[in-house]
């Protein structure tokens, strides 16, 4: 059922109290900056009249702005544009503006109420959540106690109202005061799968988007995994397989688009022309991705429907349940269609597994239970090297995570360990999260990790890190090849603990450390000795390196820096166990969740960074304060003091390392042990490529 074939929605009508407002709750003010273009530009708005009820809630009567009569959200010829409804706002008649919600608009709006502490602004865990899920513009409501947020999408049916939550998509109005939540987008942006999670979660309805059109054709009696099975172990079944596994680029298809439809032409086939199988097969493909549930046409069809649509129309043949491999030249004795699923689901991610259990365990009419037990077995038959990989096998948190409690896990842990200033704390745990999301920016900094002398918490701060980051490789007395090598392996995070012994005189290993800077420089070119052909091999990974002393110049300058020092009698730390690692575990996993839904935001990041000369330095910063602005006004507040502070000392530590350099140059250049100071002076100020000379240095000084 489209948008336009829905009931009326059931719950509070427009005018009645939506969110809870006290009864003496004054106008709101309104910030029209911040309201998305998109609905200012639509004649979809009202003005309303706050009138209190006998239960000393608030009544949001729906005002006409052009006239001052009643307005309703079911006729639009009592609706207007913004500039109209602003006006009458603007000269004290009325309470506020409001949206109203249309058929034949693509927005849903969703109010969550009294979650809100209107004077700390603190926002309840469940609310936080839903916000986070939805990732889509989002303001507080008129009473300060609740939110708003607007997203591209649409009901199976009329609106929902549950408690603290309401959705609607149409017959209703959001009162909208402009009054956008801090770390929230700008824009409205499509949100259908987290629509469709939220209705599941709260009112049990199915997926908006499975409601297909049906089609009355003829079906066959197979259930879905004996389909797929029967389509892999057919003619083309090698492609159908590369497409189920999400690999069209090796199927040989140009772009994801063809190798949708491709797909689906080929369920069209398997599955009769069924619409409603062949979106539940395609959201079990690792094709899947959230363009499917966007809304792609002006008649309110998705991706996904209109791709659908399009391969059973061009689809003239069907499978009716009488083909068998055999007609085809397959084996004669087909594999058991339940064994074969099962080797299927071994091969899943974690994730994918989860997402697919419960409904392959009724379609092979097995318990939950055994099905887990086979699934199990294969994976341990079927992968005896996983002891043996390089780096850690990651599974995502089942569930949303929200960006601010999740660093302040991670600087809590750092700091109940580890003896170092509240800011590096800072930078440490920002950093930590960018293992998880890197490929999301341009460029990825080094942590260095530098102490004066020894003992001073390097070592101890690099097992913490071991245990946070994602797929941390712990390493020393590294050579160029290593590197690289498992780079292209398997995308590890180096970990790098006593650098100082091995790295200065290092030429070639400073050359591919520097290299994975800038992700389109994050290469080397090696020659095969086998074939004498090139080969390109990544260094593009993250790499936090620990030594005393600091840094070559060049891989320095490309650092976020952490400076240690020995801790105080007085000071005391948490000590490690054995087990700290698996106690970590459910905090790596959460990064990682955090970093997967977040990814498409942090690309399309630009932090505002502080007025640093240093456009390496904003470089360095930039990844790390997009993660922190993400995560919370806060952190990202934060992240921005410790950056002017650590650039800060980091130019004047270069500053005094380089004259003490150019010092050391001007007597190997020489050849001397003494110098008159004037002479040593007037060298340093001949260096064209340095500051000397526009520093305030008294030439004439007499030598001593």
């Amino acid at each position: 059922m489209n948008k336009k074939e829905k009931p009326a929605a059931e719950g509070p009508r427009a005018g009645e109290n939506v969110d809870g407002c006290p009864q003496n709750m004054p106008s709101p003010a309104i910030c029209q900056d911040n309201i998305p273009q998109e609905i200012i530009a639509r004649s979809q708005w009202v003005n309303w009249q706050a009138e209190p009820k006998d239960n000393g809630k608030i009544n949001k009567i729906p005002i006409c702005s052009r006239t001052g009569a009643g307005a309703s959200h079911s006729n639009e010829k009592t609706w207007s544009s913004s500039q109209d409804a602003l006006s009458r706002y603007n000269k004290g008649k009325v309470s506020g503006i409001g949206f109203v919600f249309t058929e034949n608009d693509p927005y849903c709006g969703i109010d969550l109420d009294k979650c809100r502490n209107p004077k700390t602004g603190f926002i309840e865990l469940w609310a936080q959540k839903e916000k986070e899920n939805f990732q889509s513009y989002t303001e507080i409501s008129p009473s300060g106690t609740g939110l708003h947020i607007i997203v591209k999408g649409q009901l199976p049916e009329g609106g929902r109202k549950k408690g603290q939550i309401e959705i609607y998509d149409q017959l209703r109005f959001f009162t909208v005061t402009g009054n956008r939540l801090e770390s929230t987008p700008h824009d409205i942006r499509p949100a259908q799968n987290a629509i469709d999670a939220l209705l599941l979660k709260y009112f049990k309805k199915e997926k908006a988007a499975q409601a297909l059109r049906p089609f009355s054709l003829p079906q066959v009696t197979e259930s879905d995994a004996e389909l797929i099975q029967k389509a892999i172990n057919a003619g083309n079944g090698h492609k159908f397989n590369l497409l189920f596994k999400g690999q069209w680029q090796e199927a040989g298809y140009p772009s994801q688009s063809e190798a949708d439809q491709a797909f689906c032409n080929q369920l069209a086939f398997w599955f009769a022309k069924d619409a409603g199988r062949m979106d539940v097969i395609f959201r079990g493909s690792r094709l899947m991705r959230p363009k499917w549930d966007r809304k792609h046409f002006g008649d309110g069809r998705t991706y996904g429907q209109a791709t659908i649509e399009t391969a059973i129309s061009n689809c003239h043949e069907i499978y009716t349940g009488t083909w068998t491999p055999q007609q085809v030249g397959q084996p004669p004795n087909p594999p058991d269609v339940a064994q074969k699923t099962a080797e299927h689901l071994a091969s899943l991610s974690p994730f994918e597994y989860e997402q697919q259990r419960v409904a392959m365990a009724k379609k092979l009419n097995v318990r939950i239970g055994t099905l887990d037990a086979e699934v199990e077995k294969l994976q341990k038959t079927n992968s005896p090297d996983k002891a043996k990989s390089l780096v850690e096998e990651l599974e995502p948190w089942p569930e949303p995570v929200v960006g601010g409690e999740l660093l302040d896990t991670i600087y809590k842990v750092v700091l109940d360990y580890v003896i170092m200033p509240a800011g590096s704390a800072v930078a440490f745990s920002l950093w930590t999260l960018l293992t998880y999301s890197y490929n999301a920016f341009r460029i990825l900094p080094v942590l260095e990790l530098k102490s004066p002398e020894k003992r001073c918490g390097k070592t101890r701060l690099l097992e913490v890190l071991s245990a946070l980051a994602h797929r941390a490789f712990p390493s020393c007395n590294l050579t160029s090849a290593t590197v690289y090598r498992v780079i292209e392996k398997c995308q590890p995070c180096f970990l790098i603990d006593e650098a100082d012994t091995f790295l200065p005189n290092n030429d070639e290993l400073r050359g591919v450390l520097n290299s994975g800077h800038t992700v389109k420089n994050a290469f080397v070119i090696r020659c095969n000795s086998e074939t004498n052909e090139p080969e390109r091999f990544s260094t593009w990974c993250p790499k936090a390196i620990a030594l005393i002393g600091k840094l070559p110049s060049t891989l320095d300058d490309r650092a976020i820096v952490i400076s240690l020092k020995r801790k105080l009698p007085t000071e005391t730390v948490k000590r490690l166990g054995l087990d700290f690692d698996d106690e970590c575990l459910d905090l790596r996993r959460k990064c990682k969740r955090w970093a997967i839904d977040n990814l498409d935001r942090l690309k399309a990041a630009v932090p505002q960074l502080p007025p640093i000369d240093n456009d390496r330095a904003l470089d360095n910063w930039g990844p790390l304060v997009a993660i922190a602005d993400l995560a919370s006004d806060g952190w990202g507040k934060s992240a921005r003091e410790f950056m002017k502070e650590n650039e800060a000392g980091k130019e004047d530590d270069s500053a005094r390392v380089m004259l003490i350099q150019d010092i050391q140059s001007v007597f190997n250049d020489r050849k001397c042990e003494s110098l008159w100071t004037q002479n040593l002076i007037e060298a340093l100020v001949a260096m064209e490529d340095r500051p000397w000379a526009e520093w305030k240095i008294d030439h004439g000084r007499n030598g001593r």
